[in-house]
């Protein structure tokens, strides 16, 4: 029930990311013969963004003019900030609300 009550009063919250702790690497995938294969390694984002997604949180990797590179999936809205923390060092005070 928490979640559904973030879910409403949570627009969206974006944090500049200074630097990567190296605890996850993220890569471009395809398919090939049926099979997932991975690619380059991705670059790493000038921001993240966590907003949410029915129910739950996305994160949103983006570059410096707002791309999006990649998300990531997470049940709570603590879950995407200790994934941001882990990968990142984000800390709760570095996140904005972005949005109306």
């Amino acid at each position: 029930m928490a979640n559904s009550v973030a879910c409403t009063t949570i627009r969206r919250l974006r944090a500049r990311v200074q630097h990567a702790t190296g605890g996850t690497r993220h890569h471009r995938a395809h398919i090939e013969g049926g099979e997932v294969r991975k690619g380059e390694k991705l670059p790493m984002p000038a921001w993240v963004e966590i907003q949410p997604a029915d129910g739950a949180f996305s994160m949103l990797y983006l570059d410096e003019r707002g791309e999006q590179l990649t998300d990531t999936w997470h049940q709570t809205l603590e879950q995407a900030k200790s994934q941001a923390r882990h990968e990142f060092g984000i800390e709760s005070d570095d996140w904005e609300t972005v949005g109306t």
